[in-house]
């Protein structure tokens, strides 16, 4: 990787952000699938159509700059996903499963947080305001679906049964 300017570090994170959608956006409907509540159902499965809007708004993005989306290695997604794997295919107390999923989605969207608040302070150093509007909107959202996941997990997933096994 070459970075000689904040432009060069700009598309260098902006990739690494469309390969983060790209691989947890396949997550999410294995997530939906495995969670035995409904409610948790319901946030992933909106948050795969969110993720799948999101790469839509990206894609706007490298047609503004005339550039395709470059593969990179992203080893902390690569990380959190492997961590999400094992929790996807774990046996045990479908409660406690629900919050390890929980638990996991918000690792990840905290990355993406990062990430996106990161891309858009450089968008606008560069002056492509128009650009961090995009990033800045997808931020928000991302920003919601973590707050709409705490309040799920802050229910006390999985009520008094999982509290009395962790305690």
């Amino acid at each position: 990787m070459k970075l000689n300017s904040l432009q060069d570090l700009f598309v260098d994170k902006l990739n690494e952000i469309y390969s983060a959608e790209t691989k947890t956006g396949e997550l999410l409907p294995r997530f939906a699938e495995k969670s035995s509540s409904d409610e948790a159902k319901m946030a992933f499965e909106e948050h795969f159509e969110q993720s799948r809007n999101q790469v839509s708004r990206l894609d706007q993005i490298y047609s503004k700059l005339e550039m395709e989306p470059q593969e990179v290695d992203n080893p902390v997604i690569d990380s959190l996903i492997d961590e999400s794997t094992e929790f996807l295919n774990s046996t045990g107390d479908p409660n406690v499963k629900d919050a390890a999923l929980i638990a996991a989605e918000q690792e990840i969207e905290h990355y993406e947080i990062s990430a996106y608040g990161t891309a858009r302070s450089f968008a606008r150093a560069l002056g492509m305001d128009d650009v961090a509007g995009i990033l800045q909107e997808i931020l928000n959202e991302e920003s919601f679906t973590d707050n709409k996941l705490s309040k799920i997990a802050e229910k006390g997933y999985g009520g008094p049964a999982v509290n009395r096994k962790a305690a």
